[in-house]
């Protein structure tokens, strides 16, 4: 799965960090749009997460913003690690156009490691990269409208937008949108990002705001706000669920049981459990560096499925030089092997818990380390498919 953030896209263009976190077992519900390059694709959605993680290819743990994409689009995108492609609209970085993720207004930093929590808002949109890998493409919020008003009472809206300026993840700059053309009132903010909005015409009305996009040539994308709905009524119009003196009260909605949700082959809703789990590492991350002395002694992770996790299992080679060593679970130490790669190493125990963790003897020394961790779940499938960044990481001991 897929979102460009500044660092990635120096090295790859498209690329979206894979390294997970350890995830919350509880199943957040969150809101999911996806603005494409010329229209919204899909518009604020609310939907609740189901502790899976995402399908193959992608296989990003539970409980992510790629969850939250698979969750809302139904699987309709591309379920890659480097993503091009969401609800039918393609980016490949051709014309510098790429998938941007943010989170709570934030850029992201990666929608296979970015964790989401109750409440969380997730936008994925079509973006043009800056000269310096910026998102030029940013979200908008709309706010002030109220959700019922009379037909002719004038309201202030406020339109704001948040910036990354140096394109790294967490940033979220907040400044007024000025310019910003508010769709369904024909207005246009001012300079500090207010505008004023009467509606005359009773019933619903879809408010949207939109800054025109500041690209040089090639690919022009706007920046966008999530949809809010005003309903316009006097109270006793028909309107907005209000009933016209002397007619019967409209009738409510009946609201139908969700039905039953299965990837249908994860044992959910009668279907057989052939789906292999999902492991994560977390407290190392792909690549990372530490200082003599300050190895890591906590391996830490999660596995995710939806029937449970037996056992997890992790696997660590070490090289210094010539030297290649392998930790033995049973003598809880590092032991010299007559062979390098992780492929002439055995796995090891680390307990049945979800929230896998295993206590090294003492910090580890210098040296290129590989750990892998293979989780099995209560049905007996195994994820054997290692990616680095997600089940796989590569680190190094000064």
């Amino acid at each position: 799965m897929q979102h460009a953030t500044r660092g990635l896209l120096a090295a790859t263009l498209t690329a979206v960090a894979l390294a997970a976190p350890a995830v919350s077992l509880a199943a957040p519900t969150v809101t999911v749009r996806i603005e494409g390059a010329s229209a919204t694709l899909l518009e604020q959605t609310t939907v609740t997460l189901d502790g899976r993680p995402t399908p193959a290819p992608g296989n990003c743990p539970a409980n992510t913003v790629a969850a939250a994409i698979e969750k809302a689009t139904a699987g309709n995108w591309d379920r890659q690690a480097f993503t091009s492609t969401i609800l039918g609209e393609s980016h490949t970085f051709t014309q510098n156009d790429y998938w941007g993720e943010w989170l709570n207004e934030k850029y992201g930093g990666g929608a296979c490691s970015d964790v989401v929590a109750e409440g969380d808002r997730v936008v994925m949109m079509a973006d043009v990269s800056g000269s310096s890998f910026e998102p030029t493409v940013v979200p908008l919020t709309l706010t002030g409208a109220p959700a019922r008003v009379s037909p002719g009472t004038p309201f202030t809206v406020q339109v704001d937008k948040y910036t990354a300026p140096t394109g790294s993840p967490g940033e979220g700059v907040k400044a007024p949108a000025g310019g910003a053309t508010i769709r369904g009132a024909g207005v246009t903010t001012a300079a500090d990002g207010k505008a004023t909005v009467t509606l005359t015409q009773r019933g619903e009305t879809t408010l949207k705001a939109s800054l025109p996009g500041t690209q040089t040539g090639g690919l022009v994308i706007d920046s966008r706000s999530p949809a809010v709905t005003v309903c316009v009524t006097d109270g006793a119009d028909g309107f907005c669920g209000t009933t016209k003196p002397g007619q019967p009260p409209a009738p409510q909605p009946t609201t139908l049981p969700a039905p039953c949700q299965t990837l249908g082959d994860d044992g959910l809703c009668g279907t057989k459990d052939t789906r292999a789990p999902g492991g994560s590492i977390a407290s190392v991350t792909e690549q990372q560096r530490f200082a003599r002395g300050k190895g890591p002694r906590t391996l830490a992770g999660r596995a995710t499925d939806a029937q449970g996790i037996a056992k997890v299992q992790l696997r660590l080679t070490r090289t210094n030089g010539r030297t290649c060593q392998r930790f033995d679970g049973a003598r809880e130490r590092l032991v010299t092997t007559k062979k390098c790669g992780a492929a002439n190493a055995t796995f090891f125990d680390a307990g049945t818990s979800a929230d896998w963790s295993y206590l090294l003897p003492s910090a580890l020394p210098k040296g290129r380390y590989v750990l892998d961790v293979r989780s099995t779940d209560s049905t007996g499938n195994v994820d054997r498919t290692l990616q680095r960044g997600r089940n796989r990481v590569v680190f190094f001991v000064s």
